[in-house]
């Protein structure tokens, strides 16, 4: 990933989903037993692999990737 996707990223996730009070409403719940209670966001081409913690409503990005090799 080079460093315009990497900050792209990053801002995608400051500017939308650190701000909602359920960072749920934006994202997509993935299926399968390998990623099991993990969402995932759309930023351009990437996908944003997260495991959403509610005790304290943290967000843990998991893997950032191209959508063709993401899963």
């Amino acid at each position: 990933m080079d460093r315009h996707d990497s900050l792209r990223v990053v801002k995608y996730m400051e500017e939308r989903v650190v701000k909602l009070d359920d960072p749920r409403r934006l994202g997509r719940a993935l299926k399968g037993s390998k990623w099991e209670d993990c969402w995932r966001y759309r930023c351009g081409d990437y996908r944003i692999i997260v495991r959403i913690m509610d005790e304290d409503v943290v967000v843990v990005v998991l893997k950032v990737s191209n959508r063709k090799d993401v899963y």
